[in-house]
């Protein structure tokens, strides 16, 4: 026991005041060995967790002087899969004076009759607050992945949007420090698809798809998911328990009568991809 005096003397008597009793002291290693809240291993059943993650992308059409100011037009959301959960046009209530039609494909005819240019369009139109009731219902439990998500969340009105919570790919450090070229600012989506994913025919009509770019900032979710989500808890701190789902069970089953059902292509890289996941290793942004 350690004494408040610090006599120098071996055989000295010890003071009467109370010693420095080690109270509530963890031994050092002792408390990163338990388990977190959030861990990914439950252990009644031992069964995996990952995080619940939607895809955003919205489009917007400009109003007031010159269209500077930005209303929501179309809204999308995808699941970690691809599936579309949420997808309709958003009827704005201010009058519009730039549709952006060349970015977005939706002009004022596409609330009336329906009719697209180059790009689908849902069928489904919905008010701008039954639009963003619906979103954020849906967003409030699940890990947001997106690009550039700032001025989506605008639009949604998420200014309380915590940072745990939030993957996106346009400040994602892993995705951009294996980048081949660098500029100022965040990269486009357009340049992390064809760098990471090897696809150079995203986009080539000019004309931005939610759902396409959506489906996009998910692959590389995805792509990185592992180191992504290590830098995120090691910077933000573990996942809260209610946007976690547990992992699908691998199920194999053979039919006798018929064929082998056929495996599905796991995700990975292609071409200078593969390359960057090598590059992850070394990443000095993902060393303790």
């Amino acid at each position: 026991l350690a004494h408040s005096c610090n006599s120098p003397s071996l055989g000295a008597r010890p003071c009467a005041q109370r010693p420095r009793a080690m109270v509530n002291r963890v031994p050092q290693g002792e408390a990163s060995r338990k388990p977190a809240a959030s861990s990914r291993l439950c252990a009644a059943g031992g069964r995996r967790f990952r995080p619940r993650v939607l895809a955003l992308d919205c489009e917007m059409a400009g109003t007031g002087p010159r269209g500077k100011k930005s209303v929501l037009v179309r809204l999308t959301l995808v699941g970690r899969r691809g599936s579309v959960v949420m997808d309709c046009l958003v009827r704005p209530d201010v009058e519009i004076t730039d549709w952006r039609t060349a970015i977005t494909g939706i002009d004022e005819s596409s609330f009336s009759d329906g009719s697209s240019g180059s790009i689908p369009l849902p069928s489904e139109i919905l008010s701008v607050e039954d639009a963003i009731e619906r979103a954020n219902a849906l967003l409030d439990d699940a890990v947001i992945v997106g690009h550039d998500l700032r001025h989506d969340f605008k639009q949604l009105r998420r200014f309380h949007q915590r940072r745990v919570l939030l993957r996106d790919t346009a400040f994602c450090p892993i995705l951009r420090a294996a980048l081949s070229r660098s500029r100022a600012g965040p990269p486009s989506l357009n340049a992390l698809v064809q760098e990471w994913l090897d696809d150079f025919s995203f986009r080539d009509t000019g004309t931005h798809s939610s759902i396409e770019d959506a489906r996009a900032a998910m692959l590389l979710y995805r792509l990185v998911a592992p180191q992504w989500e290590a830098y995120s808890r090691k910077k933000f701190g573990e996942l809260p328990a209610s946007v976690l789902e547990p992992v699908p069970r691998k199920r194999r089953s053979i039919s006798r009568s018929g064929p082998l059902p056929a495996k599905r292509r796991p995700l990975r890289p292609r071409g200078r991809g593969v390359r960057r996941l090598q590059f992850l290793r070394r990443c000095p942004l993902l060393k303790k």
